[in-house]
């Protein structure tokens, strides 16, 4: 099931591909950021993950048939090209407080799994602590996604997006509707994300997700 959705940010460069040339999700959100990858390591990212308790009264969402993330103190994300039957394959290693995930596997011909994984898990976070809809969250941050701007020069770059800014329905979703994520990436390889911020301006009591590229 979680394949399935991930599937729809995936679609995303699709759906915006007729947006202004150079647009954020045409590049960063690109297909195919890994497709001539030879076999073994590509990319390591450390993460952690901060939750706020669930709003009082807020009913359970469906987790869709995964497991809703949870608090993780010290995490390990490795992504690397493995054979498959009909070529390269991605393959994405999770390690949560010392717990060995399932790994996810990818399309090569796909954008980079890292951030699909990781608006996944910010979409499910959202639908678990306001009782929210993941599908009308997912939507809000793919828009948000196909809006943005590509800026330009070389170098790092970060993009903050704030999806529901302007949501009719921010009085719903308490400190999320304050969301906001932020993405870093090198303008000459910009689907090769550098690091990845979700969070609510809550302080100690908000929801906050960290993802960072390890250096060699």
């Amino acid at each position: 099931m979680k394949a399935f959705f991930i599937a729809l940010f995936a679609s995303l460069p699709l759906l915006a591909g007729t947006a202004q040339a150079g647009a954020f999700s045409d590049l960063v959100l690109a297909p195919g950021v890994w497709a001539e990858a030879a076999e073994g390591p590509l990319a390591a990212y450390g993460f952690r993950r901060d939750l706020p308790a669930p709003a009082e009264g807020a009913p359970a969402p469906s987790p869709e048939g995964n497991a809703l993330p949870a608090a993780v103190g010290d995490g390990r994300l490795d992504l690397l090209a493995a054979p498959a039957k009909d070529g390269m394959q991605l393959v994405l290693k999770r390690i949560e407080d010392g717990k060995t995930l399932p790994d996810l596997s990818f399309s090569s011909a796909g954008p980079n799994p890292v951030l699909l994984v990781f608006l996944e898990d910010v979409v499910r976070v959202m639908a678990a602590q306001t009782g929210g809809s993941p599908f009308y969250i997912r939507n809000r941050i793919r828009e948000a996604l196909g809006a943005a701007d590509l800026a330009a020069g070389q170098g790092p770059h970060s993009l903050t997006l704030t999806p529901f800014a302007q949501d009719a329905n921010r009085a719903r979703m308490g400190g999320f509707a304050d969301l906001a994520i932020t993405i870093t990436y090198d303008a000459a390889t910009p689907g090769r994300v550098l690091e990845l911020k979700a969070d609510t301006p809550a302080g100690a009591q908000g929801y906050s997700e960290h993802l960072q590229l390890l250096k060699d």
